[in-house]
């Protein structure tokens, strides 16, 4: 998002293939941050370009302002979604949000600062951010249906679909799932890229929100963290 362009770090980084006596040069006079060697007399080096050395031009059209406003403002805007009387939210992200209830039919357009409705669930599963499913209703998502299936599931890293009903065992205390998930890794040295199976385990986690369970073990509200300051 062209915002979050705005604030990346002026810190520009540089990739240069050199040999050994010429990366030594650099590794003096730059913050060198990694190395990859050839074993062939040559290695590959991404160093900080301050001094802006091979890369003249490159622009980085950085204004960490914009940046931070523009973040601000949405996360007000947000939060209006978020605390609109009798129709609690059920999950949110950066632009988006799931609601009880609809919304008000002039909050949903084209418009700028319009909400675009995406999917009416009839049951949903929100277990962490961007990890999240649903049945979709067949009276009002025929068409999301047709295309896309019964059920929509988001499991952000997980490249192998699971269902709507696995997502939603992980709603009990101490639940896992298992899932054979493919993972790519770069072998610059050799110039290849291999691919490797591994199991992916999918839990709800409180990394960010403390997970409040009832009785009976089942997943049902979050509350944020306490945090206490401590005299020493």
């Amino acid at each position: 998002m062209l915002y979050g362009r705005f604030g990346m770090s002026p810190d520009m980084s540089t990739n240069l293939i050199l040999t050994h006596d010429e990366a030594e040069k650099y590794h003096n006079d730059f913050e060198v941050t990694d190395t990859i060697d050839f074993f062939n007399g040559m290695e590959m080096i991404e160093f900080i370009n301050e001094k802006g050395i091979d890369d003249t031009s490159r622009d980085p059209n950085i204004s960490v302002s914009i940046s931070a406003a523009v973040t601000a403002y949405s996360r007000i805007t947000m939060c209006e979604y978020k605390h609109i009387p009798g129709n609690p939210p059920l999950y949110s992200d950066t632009d988006s949000v799931a609601l009880e209830l609809p919304l008000p039919s002039e909050k949903i357009g084209q418009g700028l600062g319009q909400m675009k409705l995406e999917y009416i669930f009839s049951k949903a599963v929100f277990l962490a951010p961007k990890v999240y499913g649903g049945i979709l209703d067949p009276k009002t998502s025929s068409k999301v249906i047709a295309k896309k299936g019964p059920e929509i599931v988001k499991v952000k890293g997980l490249k192998n679909p699971v269902s709507y009903f696995q997502l939603e065992s992980l709603l009990y205390k101490n639940n896992k799932l298992l899932v054979d998930n493919e993972k790519w890794y770069r072998h610059f040295d050799h110039g290849y890229i291999s691919i490797s199976k591994e199991i992916y385990t999918l839990t709800v986690t409180a990394n960010k929100r403390e997970i409040i369970y009832d009785s009976n073990g089942l997943f049902v509200n979050t509350k944020p963290f306490e945090l206490k300051m401590v005299k020493l």
